[in-house]
């Protein structure tokens, strides 16, 4: 399985769930990732950043599923804070979707369903205190 598909797979599975913005979006790809024992070898490539844990190359494989038509953002103002949601082909990929096991799409439902539930603010809180390495470089520290 190559790198792009794991990356599909994980943020379809993620979608699946529950439409999120790019930041619960990346933070659920993290707690995936870390709570996974981080290993060397993810479809995202993780390093602190302004708002915790970032993964650049997420943003590459939202803008490749855009393009393919598998998800669309919301209009919203500020179109970072947008959600993004399946299309009728992301459902179908979704739905189809052999790259991750039971287990896996289980445990990014759980995450993506916790995210979508958090403020901003509790959300950056709380995977500060769970990964504080990856908070080094935030713009907005724990507990202020």
């Amino acid at each position: 399985m190559s790198t792009n598909s794991l990356q599909r797979a994980q943020i379809l599975a993620a979608l699946q769930t529950t439409p999120l913005d790019r930041v619960r979006l990346m933070k659920t790809i993290f707690l995936l990732w870390h709570r996974s024992g981080q290993p060397e070898t993810g479809p995202f490539t993780f390093e602190p950043y302004l708002y915790g844990p970032c993964a650049f190359d997420l943003y590459a494989a939202l803008e490749d599923m855009e393009r393919r038509g598998l998800i669309v953002q919301a209009p919203h103002a500020i179109s970072r804070w947008a959600p993004y949601h399946l299309t009728e082909e992301g459902s179908k990929a979704a739905a189809l979707n052999t790259d991750l096991d039971k287990a896996q799409r289980e445990t990014i439902a759980e995450i993506a369903s916790w995210t979508a539930a958090q403020s901003f603010r509790s959300l950056l809180d709380h995977v500060y205190r769970e990964a504080p390495d990856y908070a080094t470089q935030s713009i907005l520290r724990q507990g202020r």
